[in-house]
């Protein structure tokens, strides 16, 4: 359990969930600095679209930072495919 009462379980549930239908793995390293590594998937489950590491456990302390964190990553997901969609035209 940490600091904002979730825990790593909790956290990791809500950020998958957020992703869906998209499969969405999100892992909590417990070495070092607690973070998360979060993998998104492409619709073939197989190919990995976004990986993020390194997000600092301790900077989601609130409902408002968590969603923060989730609307960067669709974000970044978007860019992405945008990137991957001019690049093959």
């Amino acid at each position: 359990m940490n600091l904002r009462g979730l825990s790593n379980l909790e956290l990791r549930h809500l950020i998958e969930s957020a992703f869906l239908p998209a499969r969405c793995k999100c892992s909590c390293s417990v070495t070092g600095a607690p973070s998360l590594t979060i993998e998104i998937f492409e619709e073939d489950s197989v190919s990995i679209a976004l990986f993020v590491t390194g997000v600092d456990i301790n900077t989601l302390s609130s409902s408002r930072a968590i969603s923060s964190l989730i609307a960067e990553i669709r974000e970044d997901l978007k860019f992405n495919k945008r990137q991957l969609f001019s690049s093959r035209a």
